[in-house]
Parts: structure tokens; sequence; C-alpha cells
């Protein structure tokens, strides 16, 4: 459990105790739900200036539903931690944007598939794996700089595309359809 903003976190995921980056490179898959949120709120704990995040549209209300993860980036957030999430907002997951937009900078991008965190030296991917009756769910953590790297410039490239929450929100609430615009270039 994660400790009020005015406390210290009990939840770290270096192997010395302390807030950010292991002693020791890894990359290691995370299996079940009680496992990946476990390493997701130390992850959260662990960030010392900024967690950027990708999540798909149908994980927000998971993401605000799971009192631990939202406790851990209230905590982060009262850290001065900066809270970049991207999503697709939509008519079906507006009121669970709206809440996560209260903790976070929320940014829309439409078809947005990607699941994954990235603070300054730690990356978290998730999957929802469906198996025949069920779902498991699984995730891939690394401390790795090159891939810490890769994914700190995938998420900046799809913030560029990305527009603010507020303005997606306005455009659902007012019923206004998006408009899209493609540049498409003459190659001669």
């Amino acid at each position: 459990m994660v400790s009020a903003p005015h406390k210290k976190s009990p939840s770290t995921l270096n192997k010395s105790g302390n807030r950010g980056p292991p002693n020791d490179e890894e990359t290691h898959v995370i299996y079940g739900e009680e496992k990946t949120i476990d390493h997701t709120v130390r992850f959260l704990n662990n960030a010392k200036e900024r967690v950027e995040c990708c999540i798909d549209s149908k994980v927000v209300c998971v993401v605000v539903g799971a009192p631990q993860i939202v406790e851990a980036l209230q905590y982060a957030k009262g850290r001065g931690v900066r809270l970049h999430f991207i999503t697709e907002i939509s008519k079906e997951n507006i009121s669970y944007c709206k809440k996560l937009a209260e903790l976070v900078k929320l940014r829309h991008l439409d078809k947005m598939k990607c699941k994954f965190a990235v603070n300054e030296f730690e990356t978290i991917s998730t999957a929802i794996v469906m198996r025949k009756t069920r779902s498991e769910l699984k995730a891939i953590y690394s401390n790795i700089p090159e891939i810490v790297q890769q994914q700190q410039y995938f998420f900046e490239t799809v913030c560029d595309k990305a527009m603010p929450a507020e303005q997606r929100i306005q455009e659902i609430e007012e019923g206004v359809e998006l408009t899209r615009t493609r540049l498409i270039e003459d190659p001669n």
C-alpha cells in the first residue's frame, strides 16, 4: 500500500530500498494481476521527476479502478513527479478519463493501443493475454538504459501527435465529430 503524499512510500523496486534505479540491469516478465499491480506501484514510487504512460482506452477504467495505482499516482504527484498519460478518449471511457485527468496531464490520440509506462530509469509494458476461457495479465519490466531511452523517445513522438484531453472531452460533450487532416506529399 502506498503512503499518503507527506509520508515516505514503503514500496520501492530497487534492491537497496532507495527510490531510483535498481543497482543491476534487468529485464523480466511479470505474471498475474497482483504482481503486475505491485510492480506498477513500485515503478511509480521509483520515479523522481516524471512518468510517461500510453494506455489503451479499455485500460483507463482499470487504472482508475485500482486503489493501489491511484494512491501511487497521488503519492507521485505529491512528490512533484510530472505525470503525462496518453489514451484514446471516447464516449465509452470519458468518465474514467475525467477521473484520470484529475491526477495526470492527459492527452488524447485516436486508436492508441499501447500499454507502457516509462520513468527516468525503468519501463514497464503490460498485456492482457486471452486464454480460452480467461484472461491473464502479464508485464515486461526493464531498467536497461537503451530500452528505457527507446520507450522515452516513442512516448515523445506519440505525444507530439496527441491533443489535450480537455479539447477532446469538450468535443465529445458538445457532440462535435472529429475531423482529420492528412498531409499528402507530392513525390515529384
